[in-house]
């Protein structure tokens, strides 16, 4: 049996502050929604909370009301917001990479020492194992990107 219990809570900020915490939420959300197919209504909760504040911020255009969904939502002018382009673009190329690298260490470990040996390694073996791969593919990728990374042929993989 889950017990929740509500917290009174009031917590006082500035407007600025809550445009901050506006942006924070949206990449949250953005974060959150981008992949996944599971039911968010915690979130969303939350989100709409913090949006309808808006009400308390005379002139602000940062969040909308649609009548017909009853939603609050960022304004057209707030998804152009400099600021959380380069927040997701930066966290958008740093997962890309850290994926990869993460991905093809796997893939060598596993070749390099299979499967069994890897169970049969210490903790600190196996992250000095991937450490020195992950050194390699950090260096080759921050030199050249994607210029070297090619998928060779089945005839090429039997060799």
């Amino acid at each position: 049996m889950c017990i929740s219990y509500i917290i009174p809570m009031e917590i006082t900020i500035s407007n600025k502050q809550y445009e901050k915490l506006v942006k924070l939420i949206y990449l949250g959300m953005w974060i959150v929604e981008s992949h996944d197919s599971k039911d968010n209504n915690d979130f969303i909760e939350i989100e709409q909370l913090i949006y309808s504040q808006i009400k308390n911020i005379p002139g602000s255009q940062m969040i909308q009301y649609d009548e017909v969904t009853k939603k609050y939502y960022p304004s057209i002018d707030f998804d152009k917001d400099d600021i959380i382009a380069d927040h997701l673009d930066n966290y958008d190329e740093n997962c890309f990479w850290d994926e990869l690298i993460d991905r093809l260490t796997k893939r060598d470990m596993l070749k390099k020492f299979g499967l069994e040996n890897i169970h049969n390694m210490s903790h600190k073996e196996v992250f000095e194992n991937e450490k020195e791969i992950i050194a390699h593919y950090e260096s080759a990728f921050e030199e050249s990107g994607v210029l070297k990374l090619f998928m060779k042929s089945e005839s090429e993989n039997q060799k």
